[in-house]
C-alpha cells in the first residue's frame, strides 16, 4: 500500500505540473495574440487598453472639437503610432487648444529636463500642404554619430521592402482648415510584414522616398 500511495502521489504531482504548464502556455499564446493593438474608436482614446504616453496628447479630447480621425497602433511594444485629427468651429477655440497643448508639453519638459520654453518645439512649414504648420516636439530624439535629430525616413530595401524609420511627435495645424493634428510615431515599421503605414504619411500623402530630419542640439 505504501508503494501505491507514493506512485499515486507522484502521478498527482505530475498531473498538476502538466496542468500548470498548459495554463502558462495558454496565457503566453493569449498575450501574444493581442498584438498588434489597433483601434480607430474615439471611445478608446487614452483608455486602459490603449494608453497614450506621449507628451503632445492631453488626457481627454476637447468637447468643442469634432473628431475627424483617431487611431492607435502598437506592434509588440516596439513600433507605435498614435494619431488624432480634430476640426474646430472657430479660430478662437482652436488657438486656445493649441496654446493648451504647447503649455502642457513645456511644463512636462521643464519638470523633466529643465528646458527653456523655446527649446521644446521646432517649427516648420509642412512641405506637403503649406497651409499647415508643423511643431516638432524636441523630446523625441535619435542619435547618429555626433548628430541629434527628430523626424522620419522612408527607406527601400531589396529583401524587406519599404521601412518607415520614425521617431517624432508633432502638432500640425492649419487656421485655414481649422484643423489640429497630433501624432506620435516611434519605431521601424516594415510595411510588407506589418501591413501598416503611419497615419501622418497617409494624411499628407508623403512620398515613399522621403527623408525629413530636424536636427537638434545634443
Amino acid at each position: 500500500m505504501g508503494i501505491k500511495k507514493r506512485i499515486n502521489k507522484k502521478t498527482f504531482i505530475i498531473i498538476i505540473l502538466l496542468a500548470v504548464i498548459v495554463v502558462i502556455i495558454l496565457i503566453m499564446i493569449l498575450n501574444k495574440s493581442s498584438y498588434p493593438l489597433y483601434t480607430e474608436k474615439a471611445e478608446d482614446y487614452n483608455s486602459e487598453s490603449y494608453p497614450i504616453n506621449a507628451p503632445i496628447f492631453l488626457e481627454n479630447i476637447p468637447i468643442e472639437a469634432e473628431i475627424i480621425s483617431y487611431s492607435y497602433y502598437n506592434y509588440w511594444e516596439e513600433d507605435r503610432d498614435t494619431y488624432l485629427e480634430l476640426k474646430f468651429q472657430d479660430r478662437s477655440d482652436m488657438e486656445k487648444y493649441i496654446e493648451q497643448l504647447i503649455s502642457c508639453v513645456i511644463k512636462r519638459e521643464q519638470k523633466g529636463s529643465g528646458k527653456d520654453a523655446n527649446e521644446c518645439f521646432v517649427e516648420r512649414t509642412n512641405p506637403y500642404q503649406e497651409s499647415y504648420t508643423d511643431l516638432f516636439c524636441t523630446s523625441y530624439k535619435s542619435y547618429v554619430s555626433d548628430y541629434c535629430y527628430t523626424g522620419y525616413e522612408i527607406e527601400h530595401y531589396e529583401n524587406s521592402g519599404i521601412i518607415y524609420s520614425c521617431n517624432y511627435g508633432l502638432i500640425s495645424y492649419s487656421y485655414e482648415d481649422l484643423i489640429v493634428i497630433q501624432t506620435s510615431c516611434q519605431g521601424s515599421i516594415v510595411k510588407s510584414v506589418q501591413e501598416y503605414t503611419p497615419k501622418y504619411f497617409v494624411r499628407f500623402n508623403v512620398p515613399e522616398n522621403e527623408k525629413r530630419f530636424i536636427y537638434l542640439e545634443p
